[in-house]
This record gives C-alpha cells, sequence and structure tokens, in this order.
C-alpha cells in the first residue's frame, strides 16, 4: 500500500514538473528570438561546431550516467538483502529523475528572465564540462583511497545522501544539465529531446543499480573506469569547443558593432 502511494505521489509530481518545463519553454522562446548572438551564432556554427543532440548524449552519459553510480551503488548495498535494494534503487530514481527535472525546468526560464547573453552561456558551460571532465579523469588517483573503507548496514536514508546526491546527481552534473538546458533555449535545439534524454539516463540509472551486483561480476571496476577515462577526454574536447565559440561568438559581435 505505501509503495503503490509513494508511486501515485512520484508519478503526480513528475508530470507537474514535466509540465512547468513545458511551459518554460514556450514562455521563453518568444523572449530570445530577436538575440543578434543567436542570428550569429547560427550564421557562423561551422567555424566552431555545433552543439548537437550528440555531444549532449556524450556529456550527459558522462556526468549523470550510470557509469558512475554501478561502483558505489554495489559497494553501499554490499549488506543488504534483495528487497532492500530495490526499495533504494527505486527511492533513488524517483528523487533524483524529480529534482533533475526541477532543475530542467529552472533552466528554461532563467533564459527568459534574466536574458543571459549567449557568450557568457557558452563559456560557463564549456567551463564546468571541461572541469567535470578533468574531476573524472583525475578521479582514479583517489579511488584505491577510497576503496579500503568498509561499508555499513545499509537503510533507505541511503536514497537521499549519497545516492541521489552526489552519486547520481553529483554538483557538476546538475550544473550540466542547467546550463546544456538554457544554452539549448538560445540556439533552437529541441528541448523535448533532452528532457527525454536526461529521463531517459535517470531511467537507465536504475536498471543498473537494480543489476549493479550482477554487473560487476561480468564487469570489473577498472574497466569502467577505462571507459569513463576515454569519455571524459572527449568531453573535455568538447569543452573546450564550447569555450571557443563563446569567444567566437563574442568576437563576431565585437567586429559588428566597431563595423557600424
Amino acid at each position: 500500500m505505501n509503495n503503490n502511494r509513494c508511486f501515485s505521489i512520484s508519478l503526480l509530481l513528475a508530470i507537474i514538473v514535466i509540465g512547468f518545463t513545458a511551459a518554460g519553454v514556450f514562455s521563453a522562446e518568444a523572449a530570445d528570438q530577436y538575440d543578434p548572438q543567436i542570428k550569429l551564432f547560427k550564421e557562423h556554427v561551422k567555424f566552431y561546431g555545433e552543439i548537437s543532440i550528440k555531444n549532449i548524449i556524450t556529456i550527459l552519459f558522462l556526468t549523470i550516467g550510470p557509469l558512475k553510480i554501478i561502483p558505489p551503488f554495489a559497494k553501499l548495498t554490499a549488506n543488504a538483502d534483495s528487497g532492500l535494494r530495490n526499495r533504494l534503487a527505486f527511492r533513488s530514481f524517483w528523487i533524483s529523475t524529480l529534482a533533475i527535472l526541477a532543475v530542467a525546468f529552472m533552466g528554461t526560464n532563467m533564459v527568459a528572465n534574466y536574458r543571459v547573453s549567449l557568450t557568457a552561456l557558452l563559456t560557463a558551460g564549456g567551463i564546468v564540462i571541461s572541469v567535470a571532465a578533468m574531476r573524472s579523469i583525475m578521479a582514479q588517483y583517489d579511488k584505491q583511497e577510497k576503496s579500503n573503507s568498509q561499508p555499513g548496514q545499509p537503510t533507505l536514508a541511503l536514497a537521499i545522501s549519497p545516492i541521489s546526491f552526489p552519486i547520481i546527481l553529483p554538483p557538476y552534473g546538475i550544473a550540466t544539465v542547467l546550463l546544456i538546458m538554457m544554452i539549448g533555449q538560445r540556439v533552437g535545439a529541441n528541448l523535448y529531446l533532452v528532457v527525454g534524454i536526461i529521463v531517459g539516463y535517470m531511467i537507465v540509472n536504475y536498471v543498473c543499480m537494480l543489476l549493479a551486483h550482477i554487473i560487476l561480476k561480468f564487469i570489473k571496476p577498472q574497466i569502467l573506469s577505462v571507459v569513463g577515462i576515454v569519455l571524459s577526454v572527449i568531453q573535455l574536447g568538447i569543452g573546450i569547443t564550447w569555450i571557443y565559440g563563446g569567444i567566437g561568438v563574442l568576437a563576431m559581435s565585437i567586429q559588428q558593432i566597431t563595423s557600424v
């Protein structure tokens, strides 16, 4: 009975958040269509690369995806039975999903309310993505020290901290989603598709938590780390490209102003 009630409340909250996200998308569209920097971005995108869905998928996979979740979830629930693991996974899933959808909603509305310039958004997004990538690469050196600690007896309180925050949604992951939504709104990206990708990753995270102990029987954590490093290097390149994009749009804006 409690599980059904929890699921109903979660579903209702998810519908409300998605509705507000859609409203934010429509309210911000008219506010940004006359931004001259957006016109420059669309006209000269070939010089510094397009913010493509493929890039967004790669970035979100590393920042809010399952690679960083499987080993710590398996370790935290090492002393739990299957029922507690399933409840922890489900509770972490809906908490993190509602939280990240709320962040996405904030991102679409901030575009209309604060009118942050496209150059600032691109540069900030590039810096956050690059720092997150560097953090993922350098974190490999700290894993040996942390691996020696023994897990305690798990409880449902772990669903909020540390599983939802910061394992599923680390600070840089939340910031990345916020910036991607803001930048995507400004450059005319399909935000419904971006939100779908975010929800899709949350579902993949849930499945991976359910199967974490089975996955680690076939795939060693070291292999996941190597895959994470490769994707981090790609993400670092994307982040630097976004920074160059912000600088490029700013330079073109200055050139246009001074030539008048």
